[in-house]
């Protein structure tokens, strides 16, 4: 037996509806996928692929030390409480007072001008105890006490403090954080490029 006309529209209009529907759902995950891919895009162009440090954060580890950075003879330990951003920042110590830290060298186009900051906090702000050494345009340097502390950024304990520069006509830098005499360094949010931080500016103006 045949159904009634009415029966047979009404299970058309019922198939219409359903891919209809599915084809609505399909559109809106693809708007939703589109969005998310766009926004980690932006995220990850506005900072790592603008920053030319590598692991600048110190969020990646293996053997017991951040990946990308060299040893310079120091003690280097995991920060995991009172950090400045993300999940881990990085501590150097050292008993001996020959500037050992750890570092990482940079290639850079010479018509270019750098940005660097960086956030450091310490049981010591004396400059032959903790502090860095910028080595760039083969023996020029800069050292804690030539770029300009910003504000100090507050988290737990009240004292990361930022240090920001810039250099030029540089083909490389070699950025060396050090610890003398049995002080403690931490380090975050390292960065180079020809940009200013992100993280910088928002937690300056925050």
């Amino acid at each position: 037996m045949n159904s009634p006309p009415m029966i047979k529209n009404r299970t058309a209009l019922k198939k219409r509806f359903i891919i209809l529907l599915s084809l609505l759902i399909i559109f809106i995950l693809t708007i939703i996928i589109f969005f998310f891919i766009n926004r980690y895009r932006t995220n990850n162009s506005d900072s790592d692929e603008l920053n030319l440090v590598l692991n600048p954060s110190f969020e990646i580890w293996k053997g017991g030390v951040p990946i990308e950075w060299e040893n310079k003879d120091v003690f280097i330990f995991d920060v995991v409480t009172s950090i400045l951003d993300g999940e881990h920042a990085v501590g150097i110590y050292s008993r001996n007072n020959v500037n050992n830290g750890i570092y990482q060298t940079i290639q850079l186009d010479p018509d270019e001008v750098y940005y660097i900051c960086f956030s450091l906090k310490s049981n010591s702000y004396n400059p032959k105890d903790v502090g860095f050494e910028i080595t760039y345009s083969g023996d020029e340097i800069k050292t804690t006490a030539d770029m300009s502390p910003g504000t100090h950024i507050y988290d737990g304990n009240k004292n990361w403090r930022q240090y920001f520069g810039s250099v030029t006509k540089a083909k490389s830098i070699k950025i060396l954080f050090f610890s003398n005499n049995n002080n403690n360094l931490h380090i975050d949010e390292a960065w180079a490029g020809t940009k200013f931080s992100p993280v910088f500016k928002h937690q300056v103006n925050s």
